[in-house]
C-alpha cells in the first residue's frame, strides 16, 4: 500500500515540475539556463517604468517564477507587453533580452561595446556602424567624420550613435555641432533601427538588445533637447541661421551623394586602407588618385587661382592655391583620396600642404562637415558682444605628415628648356641678367669691427675701386618629377617647389595661371 502512495505521489512531483516547465516561455531559452533573479522585487515586474530594471525583473520572473510571481504572473504578462510595444519587441527580442539579463548590472548598465579597430568601414554592416561610431576612445576617432563616411548607407543603428555622441556634449556644448546633427535627428527612425535588429543574425543578443535599450533612452533624451533647440533659436538669430544651413547642406548631399559616388566610393576606399593600416589596400591609388585630384583641379576656374600672387610669402601662396581646390566639395575628397594615398609614401610638396590645411579644417567630407563650414564661411556673429560661437573640436592626424620625404629646394622663372632624365626632367631657366657692382681694389684699416668668440680681431675693410659687372640671376635647373611637366614648353613661366610645380603661366607677366598641378586651367 505505501508503495502504491509513493508511486502516486512521485508522480504528482513529475507532473508538477513538468507543468512548472511548460509554462516558462519558449523565449527564455536565451538565457541558456543562467537563472535571473528579480532584483527590484516583483513591483518593478508588474509596474516597472525603467526599462533597464524592468525589462530584467520581468525576465527574472517569467523564466525563474517564484510562488509569488506565478500569483502575479498575469499583471507581469500584462507590463511585459506593455514594454513590447514600448520597444517594438518580438519573442526573438525577448529572448535577446533574457540573455541580456544574465550580464551584470555594472554591463547592462554600461558595457562599452567594442569593434575591431581595423576592420574596414565599406565591410561595416547597420549593427557595425554602431559599435564603430560608439567607440570613441579609438585613436583618431571623429564621429562626425564617420557619419559622413557612411554618406547615404548610414544606418539607422549607425545613427543612433551619431545622435548619441552629440547628446554626450560636455558643460561647453557646440551650436554648430548640434546644428550638424539636427538633421539626422529630424529623420530618426526607431522602428527602422527596431527593424535592423530584428534582421540581424550576425551579433550577439547583448549588442543588440544593448542598441534596443539605447534607441528607446534616446528617443526620450529627445524631447529634452527639443525644448533646448527652441530656446537657442530664440535667443539669437545667428543660432537658427545655423539650423538652416545645415538643412540646406543635408539636400545638397543628397544631390552630391549621386553625382559624386565614384569619387565618394575612392575616399572610401583611401579610409578603407588608413583604417586597417593595409598596404594591399593601397597598391595602385596613386594613379587613380592623381587621376581624381587633376579632374577637380580642371574644374576650377582659372580666375580663382589668379586671386593667388606670386609676390606674396611662397608658403602662403602655394597654400591659396590648393586652397582653391579644396574649396569645393569634389576638389576637398579628391585632395582627401590623394593625401591617404600617400601615408605610406614619400609625399611632395602639394600633398603635404593638401593634408596640412585639411588637419583642422571640416571640409566636405559629408553634410555634417560641410555644414561646419558654411557656418563658419557665412561669417555668423552673436548680437551678445561677450559671447563667440562655439565649434566642434577637431584634429585630423592621419591628414598631416611628420617627415616631408620630398626634395628640397625649389625656384621660379621663364623656361628656356626641358631635359628629361629617367623619372624625372630638369628645367633650365631662361638666363637673368643684371649689372652689380662689385670691389675691385680694397685696404684694410686698424680700426677693429668684431672680436670673434675665438678671440680673433676683425678689422674694417674700405673699397677703394668698384666696377660694374653682368651676373645672371636666374634660378638654377631644377629637378622635377616627370608628371609635374605635363603641358610645360619653352617660353612658360612656372614656380618649381621641391620636385613638383605647383603652377605656370602662358608667359611671365600674366596674372591667372594655365597649368596648376600639372592640369590645364580655363
Amino acid at each position: 500500500m505505501m508503495k502504491w502512495f509513493s508511486s502516486v505521489g512521485f508522480a504528482l512531483c513529475v507532473l508538477s515540475y513538468a507543468s512548472i516547465a511548460a509554462a516558462v516561455p519558449d523565449w527564455c531559452k536565451g538565457s541558456d539556463g543562467q537563472k535571473v533573479d528579480v532584483h527590484g522585487g516583483l513591483d518593478t515586474a508588474i509596474s516597472g517604468t525603467d526599462a533597464t530594471s524592468s525589462i530584467h525583473d520581468i525576465v527574472g520572473a517569467e523564466c525563474f517564477p517564484d510562488d509569488w510571481a506565478r500569483k502575479d504572473m498575469d499583471k507581469i504578462e500584462a507590463h511585459r507587453k506593455v514594454w513590447s510595444a514600448k520597444l517594438d519587441m518580438n519573442d526573438a527580442d525577448w529572448s535577446d533580452a533574457a540573455a541580456w539579463s544574465t550580464w551584470q548590472a555594472s554591463d547592462r548598465n554600461g558595457k562599452m561595446l567594442r569593434i575591431d579597430e581595423k576592420k574596414a568601414w565599406s565591410t561595416y554592416d547597420a549593427i557595425d556602424q554602431y559599435l564603430g561610431l560608439n567607440f570613441d576612445i579609438q585613436e583618431n576617432y571623429d564621429a562626425n567624420y564617420m557619419a559622413d563616411a557612411f554618406g547615404p548607407k548610414l544606418s539607422e543603428a549607425g545613427r543612433l550613435a551619431y545622435i548619441r555622441q552629440c547628446l554626450r556634449e560636455g558643460s561647453m556644448p557646440s551650436p554648430v555641432q548640434w546644428a550638424m546633427c539636427q538633421p539626422d535627428i529630424d529623420v530618426w527612425d526607431f522602428k527602422k533601427l527596431s527593424a535592423e535588429l530584428h534582421a540581424d543574425k550576425k551579433h550577439t543578443p547583448f549588442e543588440r538588445f544593448t542598441i534596443r535599450l539605447a534607441g528607446y533612452g534616446v528617443a526620450e533624451r529627445l524631447k529634452a533637447r527639443a525644448a533646448k533647440v527652441a530656446e537657442l533659436k530664440a535667443k539669437d538669430p545667428a543660432y537658427g541661421k545655423m539650423f538652416e544651413l545645415a538643412a540646406a547642406s543635408r539636400k545638397d548631399w543628397e544631390k552630391l551623394w549621386a553625382s559624386s559616388s565614384a569619387l565618394l566610393e575612392l575616399v572610401m576606399r583611401m579610409d578603407d586602407a588608413r583604417v586597417s593600416s593595409s598596404r594591399r589596400a593601397l597598391e595602385g591609388c596613386d594613379d587613380t588618385t592623381w587621376a581624381a585630384w587633376q579632374k577637380a583641379v580642371a574644374a576650377t576656374p582659372a580666375k580663382k587661382f589668379a586671386e593667388f600672387h606670386r609676390g606674396d610669402e611662397q608658403h602662403d601662396w602655394l597654400q591659396g592655391i590648393i586652397g582653391a581646390v579644396l574649396g569645393e566639395p569634389q576638389g576637398y575628397l579628391a585632395g582627401l583620396a590623394m593625401v591617404m594615398c600617400k601615408q605610406q609614401d614619400k609625399p611632395d610638396v602639394i600633398v603635404r600642404l593638401a593634408g596640412k590645411a585639411m588637419e583642422r579644417w571640416p571640409g566636405f567630407r559629408g553634410p555634417r562637415n560641410a555644414t561646419s563650414t558654411a557656418v563658419y564661411a557665412a561669417g555668423l556673429e552673436l548680437d551678445d558682444r561677450t559671447e563667440k560661437i562655439i565649434y566642434p573640436d577637431m584634429h585630423r592626424a592621419w591628414l598631416s605628415f611628420m617627415k616631408s620625404g620630398a626634395a628640397s629646394g625649389g625656384g621660379e622663372g621663364t623656361i628656356k628648356a626641358l631635359k628629361p632624365q629617367g623619372d624625372t626632367i630638369t628645367v633650365e631657366f631662361v638666363p637673368k641678367m643684371e649689372k652689380q657692382m662689385n670691389c675691385a681694389q680694397s685696404k684694410t684699416t686698424n680700426r677693429i669691427t668684431q672680436i670673434r668668440s675665438d678671440g680673433g680681431l676683425v678689422y674694417q675693410t674700405l673699397c677703394l675701386k668698384e666696377v660694374g659687372v653682368m651676373v645672371n640671376r636666374a634660378s638654377p635647373p631644377q629637378t622635377i618629377r616627370a608628371r609635374y611637366a605635363t603641358g610645360l614648353k619653352a617660353g612658360m613661366y612656372v614656380v618649381v617647389e621641391g620636385d613638383t610645380v605647383p603652377a605656370a603661366w602662358a608667359k611671365p607677366g600674366v596674372n591667372a595661371p594655365s597649368i596648376v598641378s600639372a592640369t590645364p586651367v580655363k
